[in-house]
């Protein structure tokens, strides 16, 4: 049997698409395995979100052909649709696959394709998964990619080159990949694009996010929904209500403000203002209070000067923000913020950094604390922790979860009682007895880091679909 190995950097979507590359291989008998082993080919799906994501692109690219020198070795995702002609002049790739051609990978390989560089395959069936993912491997929540691309011209952003245009899966796709994946077991799902908010925009009529989401709710074993980031600018009041009340809804809302000050909102192009950002968590703490809120925030943007950035520090130390995802601005060649005058000094955006990261670590504490005394719902991871035995969870609030006792059915909900909080985790133990049915615990990695703007991870792992190389740090 052939084999592939996949390296995947960046976002929640290119972990979904990797996903459906790997069945899109297997269904052509190939066997994925870890990366590092043996392998006929090997697929690194790359990011460039920031300069800094492009050098671990590139150099994740020389590794892995140092450690499997025999391989056929294919370079896609957002550096490859960027920068395509760069890689291509790497000794030892292959094949440099754009974005919207990514799924087409296996049949081009299989055409003979070598040495060539595809940017481009128009058409939706290259845009998304053209058959419902079937599963994650060991991990216990499944994403759902429903949008792709952005409409919007943010001045520090690069991704909107790279994806291209909002297009929206549709809502009947949608519907039936969700199906398919709580048939395969999972009770959440996770709604992902790059802006998610936008779906529906593009598709006759304009359906809404909130009319996609009460038809997911109604499909029977599906117990949780949570949304990836989703700008203040797309809450309707059909879609307030369902985030704040719906019972299938996470209790965890995830906005990408970037700044508090309307003056460098609008130096950045963004589609929203303070004045919606502030009416929009009001709105929904009201609803309920115990919500989690949290964000991405750019610091030190050009022209952010004191009184711009105190206005970001009192939006979240005023609000009932308790975790964020804070980036210091680095110009990114090809934005229009690359160009522009006011530049922050280094010092300063790392500054600012700390202090608003520090500011939100004490929130985040004092956000897990007070959950103690009472009775929750957590998705069980199915992973032990290490020094404990401690089965380990996650809230619908988005907040870890340590729980006490033994073995735990992995991908299920239970409701545990909160006994105490560990920093920014609580501890708690089961209202009944969870034992899973082999009385083994399976793996479970999640994302860890964040972009601003995306809510995506900067370098998530799940299966052998992103593995390590030999020698790499765990």
């Amino acid at each position: 049997m052939r084999t592939v190995a996949f390296a995947t950097l960046g976002c929640k979507l290119n972990t979904y698409e990797s996903h459906a590359l790997g069945e899109a291989f297997e269904a052509r008998a190939y066997e994925i395995v870890p990366l590092g082993s043996p392998a006929d080919v090997v697929v690194i799906n790359s990011c460039t979100v920031t300069a800094r994501s492009d050098y671990k692109s590139r150099q994740l690219v020389r590794r892995v052909l140092r450690a499997t020198p025999h391989a056929r070795v294919v370079v896609t995702g957002c550096y490859a649709e960027r920068d395509a002609r760069s890689i291509a002049e790497i000794s030892g790739v292959d094949l440099v696959v754009g974005n919207r051609a990514k799924l087409a990978i296996p049949e081009l390989l299989e055409g003979g394709a070598d040495g060539k560089t595809v940017v481009e395959i128009e058409g939706e069936g290259s845009t998304f998964a053209p058959t419902p993912l079937t599963g994650f491997g060991g991990q216990s929540r499944a994403f759902l990619k429903i949008q792709d691309g952005c409409d919007y011209q943010c001045t520090f952003c690069i991704v909107k080159s790279v994806r291209g245009a909002s297009r929206s899966l549709a809502r009947e796709r949608v519907v039936t990949h969700a199906c398919a994946l709580v048939d395969a077991g999972y009770s959440e799902l996770s709604l992902t694009g790059v802006d998610p908010g936008a779906w529906g925009r593009d598709i006759e009529g304009r359906p809404t996010l909130a009319q996609l989401i009460e038809s997911l709710v109604k499909i029977d074993g599906l117990e949780r929904i949570r949304l990836s980031s989703v700008g203040a600018q797309d809450y309707d009041d059909h879609l307030i209500d369902l985030v704040g009340g719906h019972p299938k809804l996470a209790r965890h809302v995830h906005i990408p403000v970037q700044s508090g000050d309307d003056r460098i909102l609008r130096l950045m192009k963004r589609g929203s203002r303070r004045a919606q950002i502030d009416r929009l968590v009001s709105r929904l703490y009201e609803i309920d209070s115990s919500i989690r809120f949290g964000g991405d925030f750019l610091v030190g943007f050009p022209g952010e000067d004191e009184e711009a950035f105190e206005a970001t520090d009192r939006l979240l130390r005023e609000g009932p923000w308790s975790y964020g995802h804070v980036f210091p601005f680095s110009a990114r060649p090809g934005t229009a913020a690359a160009t522009m005058s006011g530049a922050v000094p280094d010092r300063t955006r790392t500054e600012r950094a700390g202090v608003l990261r520090a500011l939100l670590a004490r929130k985040d504490r004092a956000y897990a604390a007070s959950f103690v005394g009472r009775r929750i719902s957590v998705l069980i991871e199915g992973r032990a922790e290490p020094e404990t035995g401690y089965a380990l969870a996650l809230s619908s609030h988005y907040v870890r979860v340590a729980i006490r006792g033994g073995g735990a059915p992995a991908g299920k909900i239970a409701t545990i009682d909160v006994i105490e909080a560990d920093n920014d985790r609580i501890i708690g133990q089961p209202t009944q007895p969870m034992e899973s049915s082999d009385g083994k615990l399976s793996g479970d990695r999640d994302e860890t880091g964040q972009h601003p703007d995306c809510g995506h991870a900067l370098h998530s792992g799940i299966r052998n679909l992103v593995g390590a190389l030999p020698g790499d740090r765990q």
